[in-house]
């Protein structure tokens, strides 16, 4: 009574395909995205270390000038009072 028996299973692939087609663009997409994403913080990495070394020398140059916050003008005393607000790391 045993006999052998074969099943034939047949499948459309074209959708399995279009899907794989799609998530490749979308991981091409992916990694452009990537990659313009690390040089954007190489770059505002560069930019906050100019900032810092400009800053530096601006409190530098505030600290050794003789004229007193009255002479100073509005923005040279608006400077003053951030650069002292602000917390050093």
């Amino acid at each position: 009574m045993a006999g052998d028996t074969t099943i034939t299973l047949r499948m459309n692939n074209s959708e399995l395909e279009k899907s794989n087609q799609l998530l490749d663009k979308y991981q091409q997409k992916v990694t452009v995205a990537s990659r313009k994403s690390e040089e954007f913080n190489k770059t505002f990495r560069a930019a906050t270390d100019i900032q810092k070394k400009h800053t530096d020398g601006l409190k530098r140059l505030i600290q050794t000038l003789p004229l007193p916050p009255a002479r100073m003008g509005p923005i040279l005393q608006d400077m003053v009072k951030k650069s002292e607000m602000r917390p050093t790391i």
